[in-house]
């Protein structure tokens, strides 16, 4: 067909709007730190061989919690929480505390 955009500018503006998306929505999730959210916490996953119990706010960011050595998650699956927001944990995760 003519007047296509040519392959790799179409790659290059494919991987700007990829880090943009990225970049919003790491700018997204940090207004959230410091301030107290709820989460209903789900599953138990590992993260850099640390356990977390992972679960999502009202407004579904994904939130993790860093399990202690004595487990707790039985306790925590399937509840609503509200815990303490930190920092952005792997680009992806809010870390929260109880």
């Amino acid at each position: 067909m003519p007047d296509q955009v040519p392959e790799p500018v179409k790659g290059q503006r494919s991987d700007i709007l990829l880090e943009l998306g990225a970049a919003m929505s790491r700018e997204y999730r940090s207004r959230f730190a410091g301030r107290e959210v709820s989460v209903l916490f789900e599953e138990r996953t590992e993260i850099e061989g640390r356990r977390y119990m992972t679960g999502f706010t009202p407004q579904y960011v994904k939130a993790a919690l860093l399990l202690q050595s004595d487990g707790g998650e039985n306790e925590l699956a399937g509840r609503i929480y509200r815990v303490r927001a930190g920092e952005i944990l792997k680009d992806q995760f809010l870390t929260v505390e109880l």
